[in-house]
């Protein structure tokens, strides 16, 4: 017998990308940086730089990656939310 488990699909912020909020945003804009680099003015399809993360700056993986700490902690989050709440 197979478990089914309800995907969690989280929101973020359009302005700084962050997890933990979607508006009201006081953090820094970051909608003209591309999602794969972090370079200014660049779009994530026609990057061919190195993935850096906008969150934690890291340079193994892009934002909204499972590989970032940010992603993983609002998922766990939302996850915990969610079982609280039984939805």
């Amino acid at each position: 017998m197979c478990s089914i488990e309800r995907r969690v699909q989280l929101q973020q912020c359009f302005r700084c990308s962050s997890y933990d909020h979607k508006r009201e945003c006081e953090g820094p804009d970051r909608t003209k940086l591309c999602q794969r680099c972090g370079g200014e003015n660049r779009r994530a399809k026609q990057c061919h730089n190195r993935r850096r993360c906008l969150l934690c700056n890291k340079d193994d993986h892009s934002s909204g990656s499972g590989r970032c700490g940010n992603f993983r902690a609002a998922l766990m989050k939302e996850r915990s939310e969610r079982e609280a709440t039984g939805f």
